[in-house]
């Protein structure tokens, strides 16, 4: 009996397997974009099972290692907590808004219970000062220092702030030490908003110079895969320092709107809070699953 192939020219037999590493399979799982397509291994497209059971079963241990590698970073269980504080901050003000004065007030206490997650933050602080001096560039050392001494005045002041929140101690001046927790945050944003600025003209320049001498080299007829590929990896930094100058640009609205420098009501806070929250946790995810 002819296959359909001899008896149509033009007809190509479909392929018998369809491969794809398991490497492959966990990049593309853990990657930022996860809507890269995937060809999984194939039997047969017509009358044979799909073999992916073991593709499955190491896509689902590789996210799992990542999850655990993500909450055992200071940096990731913060972005958990600050995440649902944000949010819980914009449903308590939606629930404001509906009259449910029972269910605020219970978003309320979550919100101030959860900031408990976040007192050892300014430890770290000061290790990050120490290991600051260690940078080459004056610049991005002093905007280093200049965050991370800010960021830590400001765990302070905001640990102060939840102290009063749930009721431990009451403080008399507790709007000046939010203020002074604010306008802390504030400075340090603007440190981290500043060394990513400077960073990213770096960068750029860096990768202007690249692209001149890939393009000498191609008129001449040398070989250009050594540049190729450090343009691909300045790429890749760069793209980077430019996630990390967006949320500082974002982050700096809620300090100036706590400091009443501008006026926004709580939702808008809460939702920024949340988006910023989200795409720190998503940096932080990205380096876990490369652990």
């Amino acid at each position: 009996m002819k296959s359909r192939s001899q008896l149509h020219p033009g007809y190509a037999e479909p392929p018998q397997y369809c491969y794809i590493t398991v490497n492959d399979c966990s990049a593309a799982w853990g990657s930022k974009n996860i809507f890269h397509t995937v060809r999984f291994q194939v039997r047969s497209l017509f009358n044979s099972p799909v073999l992916v059971s073991t593709y499955a079963t190491e896509m689902v241990a590789n996210t799992v290692n990542t999850y655990v590698n993500f909450l055992a970073t200071t940096n990731g269980r913060d972005k958990v907590y600050r995440f649902v504080q944000y949010f819980a901050r914009f449903y308590s003000w939606y629930l404001l808004r509906q009259n449910s004065k029972d269910a605020y007030l219970a978003v309320e206490k979550l919100k101030a219970h959860l900031g408990l997650a976040r007192r050892r933050k300014p430890i770290e602080m000061v290790q990050g000062i120490a290991n600051s001096y260690s940078v080459k560039d004056t610049v991005l050392r002093i905007c280093n220092i200049g965050k991370c001494g800010a960021n830590g005045l400001y765990f302070i002041y905001d640990m102060l702030c939840w102290i009063d929140s749930v009721g431990l101690y009451k403080f008399k001046n507790i709007k000046k030490y939010n203020d002074h927790s604010n306008r802390y945050w504030l400075y340090a944003i603007v440190f981290s908003w500043l060394a990513g600025l400077y960073r990213l003209r770096q960068l750029y320049l860096e990768y202007g110079v690249l692209k001149r001498v890939q393009a000498v080299k191609t008129e001449a007829g040398g070989s250009t895969a050594n540049n190729k590929l450090q343009l691909a990896n300045l790429s890749t930094i760069k793209n980077g320092v430019l996630y990390q100058f967006v949320i500082d640009s974002l982050d700096m609205i809620i300090p100036l709107a706590g400091l009443n420098y501008i006026h926004l009501n709580e939702g808008v806070v809460g939702t920024v809070g949340a988006i910023t929250s989200f795409m720190g946790g998503v940096s932080q995810w990205e380096k876990s699953a490369s652990k």
